[in-house]
This record gives C-alpha cells, sequence and structure tokens, in this order.
C-alpha cells in the first residue's frame, strides 16, 4: 500500500471539479441520500450516516461508483450482457427511489391526491420507467466515456459538502427550529409572554395550522409559501457561513499541507478506492488483506443486525458496556459510565494517525475520567459554582483546549500568514493557482463574509458586540475542529461548552438581555453539535487535499462547493418537509426534532426567569485548559520524545462522543504499535489495506442497514452508530 500519491500535474492538466459530468452524477446522487437520510435519521431513527466523518454513505458511494459502477460501464461498452441486466436492475431501482421522491413532491403541492394515492408507489411505475429509459441509457452509456478517476472525485469532494447540508450540518437541526417555539408553548411555559415577541418572523413560522401539521401530520400539503422566507434567509445565512469557511480554508492550506505536512487521515480511503489500478490485479479491491478487513465488520454487524430482526439469534456483546459498574465504591464511584465499544472504522482510521496523537485522544480521556475521583476523594467535586459547574470542570477546559487549538493553529504559521498577507496588499492575484482562490480575494471574502454574517445577525436582532464575540468563538471552533480533523481524523466529535455558553459563563444571563439571549437560542441548532455546519470546513480543508493529491483543480473547489451546498439544500428541503407533513414531527427522531430544537428555548426561559451570574471560577477553568494546552505545544517542541499532544487534550474532553470512541483510538493506537513493532514501515504499510477494509466493511454494513430502516420502518432496525 502506497502513500497518499501527489499528482505533479499542472493545473492546465488537472481536472475541473465542478463540470457538467460531474453535476449530472452529484444531483441525482445527493437526491438518493437525502431521500434513504430523512428516513433513516428522522423517521426510522436507525443508523446516522453523519455521525461519524466521513460520512459512510458517500464512502459507500464511492466504493459503489469505482468498484461496480465504473467496471461495469467498460463491460457495457463491450457489448456485455451481463452488463446490459444489471443497467436494467440499476434502473429499475432508482426508478424506484424517483418515483417515491415524485410523489412526495407532487402531494405536498396537491393535498387532495393525498387522500387516495398510496404512501408508495411500488414498483409497476418503476418498471414502467426502466422500459422507457433502458434504451436510450444503454445507447448514451455505450457513447460515453467511463468516468476517470478525478470525476469520482470531484463528485466525492461536492458529495462531502452537500451530505452535511442533508442532516446533521443544517436541515435536519435548522428547519425544526423555525417552528419549535411556537409549537410547544404553553400557559404552562409562558413562552409567548417570556420571549415570544422578540422572535424575528422572517427566521420562523408561526401559522398555528401551519406549525401543528408540521409536528402532528395534518395530512395535507406542505405550505410552500410560508416556509419560502425564512428557508430563504436562512439559505442566505448559511451560504455566508460556507463562504467565510472557504476562505478561511484558502487562507490555511498550504501551510497546513506543505508546510506543516499534516497527515489527513480521511483522505487515504477515497484516493485507494478511486485508484486507476484498484480494479485490477493488486489493486485494493483486489486485496485479500483489505476484504479480510472487510469481513470483520460485515460477521460483527450482520450477527447482531439479525438479532434486532429475530431475536433468537444471539447477539455479540462488542458495543457499550460499560466497565463503570465495576466501581461502585466512593471515591471511585465518580468514574461513572466508562463505555467499552469496539467500531472497526475508528481503529481504521486510528491505523493512520500519528502515534502521539492517537495515544494523547484515549491517555487524556482516562485522565479525564480520573479527575472526579480525585474531586470526589478531596470534596471538591461537592460544591457548586454561581453558574452551577463542578469541580474538575470538564468543559471548561476543552473549551480552554479548543481555543488553544485554534491560537496555535494561526500561532504555528505566523510567518505563512503574515506572508500572504503582505501578498495579497502587493498583488491582487497573489495565490492564483496555489490556494483555492488569490489570497487577496481571500482576504476580503472573511472580512466580508463575517461583516456580513454579524450584520445579518444585528437585523434579527443581535447587539453588534454579541454578534462579533459570537462569530469569533463559532469560526474559532471551525478551525479548532478542522486543525483536529486533519490531525487526528476525527471530525464527528461533539465538542465542548457551545459559544453561547462560553459567553454566559463569562458574562452572566444579564449582560445580554432578553433581545439577545432569544436570537442566541435560535442559533444554538448551529453550535450545539460540532457535526452540524460547523463541520463543513473541515470537510473543505479534506477536499482540498484531495483535489492536490488527486489531480482535481484546487481554483474550482470554492464554485463547487457552494454549487454542493444550495443543490444539497434545495433538493432535500424538496424531500423532507413532504416526509415530515406525513409523518409528523412529534414521531420522529427526538434528537432532531424535541431536543436540539426545542431545549435552547427551555433553557432560554429559564435563563430569563433566573438569570445566572458570571461564573469567574468556571472562566478560570476555561483559561486553566487554554493554558495547558500551550505549555503541552511547547513541550512537544522543546523536547522530541514529548508523548502528549495538546490536540489529544482537546479531544479527550470533549463531550459525549469520545466517550464511545475512546476505546477503539487505544485499540487502533495498539495494534499500530504492534505492527511496527513486529516488521518496521514495510508491516505498517502492507497491513493498510486490512485496517481500510475495515473502515469501508462497517461503512457499508451501516448504509445497508439504514436502507433496510428506511424500507420497513415498522420493523425496530439496526443501529450501528452510535
Amino acid at each position: 500500500m502506497r502513500p497518499v500519491p501527489e499528482q505533479k500535474a499542472g493545473a492546465s492538466a488537472r481536472q475541473a471539479i465542478l463540470t457538467r459530468r460531474t453535476a449530472a452524477i452529484f444531483l441525482p446522487t445527493i437526491a438518493v441520500l437525502a431521500y434513504f437520510t430523512t428516513y433513516s435519521e428522522c423517521v426510522v431513527a436507525a443508523t446516522s450516516f453523519h455521525s461519524l466523518s466521513p460520512p459512510m454513505n458517500i464512502v459507500l458511494a464511492l466504493a459503489l461508483l469505482a468498484g461496480v459502477l465504473g467496471p461495469g460501464h467498460r463491460a457495457l461498452r463491450r457489448g456485455s450482457k451481463l452488463a446490459d441486466t444489471g443497467l436494467a436492475v440499476f434502473l429499475f431501482l432508482l426508478a424506484l427511489i424517483f418515483a417515491d421522491i415524485a410523489l412526495l413532491f407532487v402531494s405536498s403541492l396537491t393535498p387532495g391526491l393525498r387522500q387516495w394515492l398510496p404512501d408508495r408507489l411500488g414498483h409497476y411505475p418503476a418498471l414502467a420507467a426502466t422500459a422507457l429509459l433502458y434504451l436510450p441509457a444503454r445507447a448514451l452509456l455505450r457513447r460515453a466515456e467511463p468516468l476517470r478517476p478525478s470525476e469520482m472525485l470531484s463528485v466525492y469532494v461536492m458529495l462531502m459538502v452537500g451530505t452535511l447540508v442533508t442532516s446533521y450540518g443544517v436541515i435536519h437541526f435548522m428547519v425544526p427550529t423555525i417552528t419549535s417555539p411556537y409549537y410547544f408553548t404553553s400557559p404552562e411555559n409562558r413562552w409567548d409572554t417570556l420571549f415570544g415577541s422578540h422572535l424575528v418572523s422572517w427566521l420562523h413560522i408561526s401559522n398555528p395550522d401551519t406549525v401543528r401539521a408540521f409536528w402532528e401530520s395534518g395530512r395535507w400539503g406542505v405550505p410552500w409559501a410560508q416556509f419560502l422566507r425564512p428557508l430563504a434567509a436562512w439559505l442566505v445565512f448559511i451560504v455566508a457561513a460556507i463562504w467565510v469557511m472557504l476562505c478561511l480554508m484558502s487562507l490555511a492550506a498550504r501551510q497546513w499541507t506543505d508546510s506543516e505536512r499534516l497527515t489527513f487521515p480521511l483522505v487515504y480511503l477515497p484516493l485507494e478506492i478511486v485508484r486507476p489500478e484498484a480494479t485490477q490485479r493488486g489493486g485494493f479491491f483486489r486485496s485479500p488483506l483489505m476484504w479480510a478487513g472487510v469481513a470483520v465488520p460485515v460477521i460483527l454487524h450482520t450477527i447482531n443486525g439479525l438479532h434486532v430482526y429475530f431475536p433468537s439469534v444471539p447477539a455479540l456483546m462488542f458495543r457499550h458496556y460499560n466497565l463503570g459498574q465495576f466501581f461502585q465504591q466512593r471515591p471511585w464511584n465518580a468514574i461513572g459510565y466508562l463505555d467499552i465499544t469496539f467500531y472497526p472504522n475508528l481503529v481504521g482510521f486510528t491505523y493512520l494517525l500519528t502515534m502521539e496523537v492517537s495515544f494523547s485522544c484515549w491517555f487524556f480521556f482516562l485522565l479525564r475520567k480520573l479527575e472526579p475521583v480525585l474531586g470526589a476523594a478531596t470534596g471538591y467535586s461537592d460544591t457548586a459554582t454561581a453558574g452551577g459547574f463542578t469541580f474538575p470542570f470538564i468543559d471548561q477546559q476543552a473549551t480552554g483546549a479548543f481555543l488553544g487549538v485554534a491560537v496555535l493553529g494561526v500561532w504555528v504559521g505566523r510567518r505563512h500568514f503574515a506572508e500572504i498577507i503582505r501578498q495579497a496588499l502587493r498583488d491582487p492575484r497573489a495565490g492564483e493557482g496555489v490556494a483555492p482562490m488569490p489570497y487577496r480575494s481571500a482576504l476580503l471574502g472573511a472580512l466580508g463574509g463575517a461583516a456580513f454574517l454579524v450584520l445579518w445577525a444585528r437585523a434579527a436582532g443581535l447587539s453588534l458586540w454579541v454578534g462579533v464575540a459570537f462569530f469569533a468563538l463559532f469560526f474559532a471552533w471551525c478551525v479548532a475542529l478542522s486543525r483536529i480533523r486533519a490531525e487526528a481524523g476525527l471530525g464527528g466529535i461533539t465538542g465542548p461548552m457551545t459559544p453561547q455558553e462560553t459567553m454566559f459563563m463569562a458574562g452572566g444571563h444579564s449582560l445580554f438581555g432578553v433581545q439577545n439571549l432569544t436570537v442566541l437560542a435560535t442559533l444554538r441548532w448551529l453550535t450545539t453539535d460540532l457535526r452540524s455546519l460547523a463541520s463543513v470546513m473541515p470537510a473543505q480543508m479534506d477536499d482540498f487535499k484531495i483535489a492536490e493529491s488527486g489531480g482535481l483543480q484546487a481554483r474550482t473547489l470554492p464554485r463547487a462547493l457552494v454549487f454542493a451546498a444550495v443543490a444539497a439544500f434545495i433538493i432535500t428541503l424538496v424531500i423532507y418537509l413532504p416526509i415530515v407533513f406525513r409523518t409528523g414531527g412529534v414521531k420522529m427522531s427526538s434528537q432532531r426534532f424535541l431536543d436540539v430544537p426545542v431545549t435552547p428555548f427551555r433553557q432560554l426561559a429559564t435563563s430569563i426567569a433566573s438569570p445566572r451570574e458570571a461564573d469567574r471560577v468556571a472562566t478560570f477553568y476555561t483559561a486553566f485548559g487554554f493554558a495547558f494546552s500551550m505549555l503541552l505545544s511547547w513541550l512537544r517542541l522543546k523536547f522530541l520524545w514529548w508523548p502528549f499532544h495538546p490536540i489529544g487534550y482537546a479531544v479527550g474532553f470533549s463531550r459525549r462522543t469520545i466517550e464511545w470512541m475512546w476505546f477503539s483510538l487505544f485499540l487502533g493506537w495498539f495494534l499500530k504499535l504492534l505492527v511496527i513493532r513486529a516488521g518496521g514501515l514495510k508491516a505498517y504499510r502492507h497491513m493498510m489495506p486490512f485496517f481500510l477494509g475495515m473502515i469501508l466493511g462497517e461503512f457499508g454494513m451501516g448504509v445497508i442497514f439504514g436502507v433496510l430502516g428506511s424500507l420497513w420502518p415498522e420493523t425496530a432496525g439496526y443501529q450501528l452508530y452510535p
């Protein structure tokens, strides 16, 4: 297994990312992914395709494109009868999906049809569509050239951003938020009197009938006209945020890829999948080690999946075993829940990390679990601060650590950033062909985009100084997460405290006033989980690395990614809203409809009725986390043998998801240690297909069970992650 290939061709020899061919593949693909994502993650609450990074469904889509559809297309051009049959089956499956999408959209426009149309059209229209499309499609494909590896990668990089919009990134959290305060208000909670007058009409849906239909399934069409203004306002906001991330990425890209040579572990698998020799003898898809790696998660998840659908099949215990149950006596019971879970894909990704980073991630997590023991033993944990926080202030340490990672990312590259500022001031075309956009355009774009976001928030009622503080923290989180993903491959972490929580901790609720608190609550969908919109910037950075290594024109990346985000937003809404109005939000995923969209307004009501003061102790521990991450970085530079990395501190102390990840990180680190001790670098490279196979196998099983749950929602469904 070779390292990530570097294309040395000039810019003129590279592939433009957004072309007619790549757009023709991307658009139906994002529609299919949005369709199954909505059913799997919202209706059935089965496997979440987007809880991990990269999203498992796009990795499988790329594998099918390179390993099945590509060879099938070449066989079709040679006149293979088997390929003809495969084309008919493929068209039939596509027709089934798009017939249902058409039914959803048409019934949302014409409510009367909902009284007699079935929930799904079935196979008869799909058979008719297949018969009509087969001969034209066959003739077209026989004339068309198969997709080149660079074109497959172009589709993949657009899907990296587009699929985030279809799920966690935007739609699943944002859309319920614009209706939830009006549906959940009641005489008991008095939301209408506490903050109802501060909700901005152009960001919310307030019509009682529409709100009730959204949450309770009114069995009528979608009132699209009422959604146009708020959705357009949010789309402008989202595009502006993505644009700022693109500009920041353009400024940092060369520093991270060339000067610091960060590992970018998440780009290895897609680059291996699309190698021209991947389907040939000795290639990725012909490697016995790769298929042995695939077999590990396939066997494990097949057995446990069968147990869910057929309880008589015994289950394997490799997920969510609580070691904390063995610590019952004080102070050791302060360890709490200590999860043991084996995720083959995380073991595979960890194998690609540096030993220093992977060791630090699980080490600092265990340190984080031991700190409460110290608090219980000394009594420090018995007293809460003014903000309700207790020792060891895990969230505050994580917040400081994330700020430290962001600042370190700028500090280490300070000479690079100073140089590009000088170049941008002298030459408007400086950086053209080197970075995704010229340095002057990136600088002005970042400043202009950030100013636009602050003014957008000001129009929504947020004070200027609050808007500046909020977006500064938000983009600091984006930079930190990008750095973590580039070095540790962990984009799927929940993160530290939100920017809102950080501001309230430092200043208290009374400092902000009801209007600011209300707007900040409305923006909580943006920050409650770093797997939401904040994860777009790490995806963009990976996209740049893929573009550089895979022969793509990096300068075409901004246009392609903005197109992908806007197209995914519109296509997903066409699918998502009819499903929600047909099903009813209260019957759908509790996280996406009851937790993220509703909890911020409950907390808002509490903060208005009982505001908390600024918490100096918690703020001190945030500063401690920042200082400690700086110390770790200094020690790494001072001593070559120093094993602790500041990214491990930020990851180990972050919220929620690291609780499930840590053991797989440890296992991947340990297995890599054994391989290197046994055979050195040669053995490490030889075994890489096995670990990449574990990633591909688990992602494939996740998609399979997600699709099964989407097709048969009456079954319980097997949730592969978390």
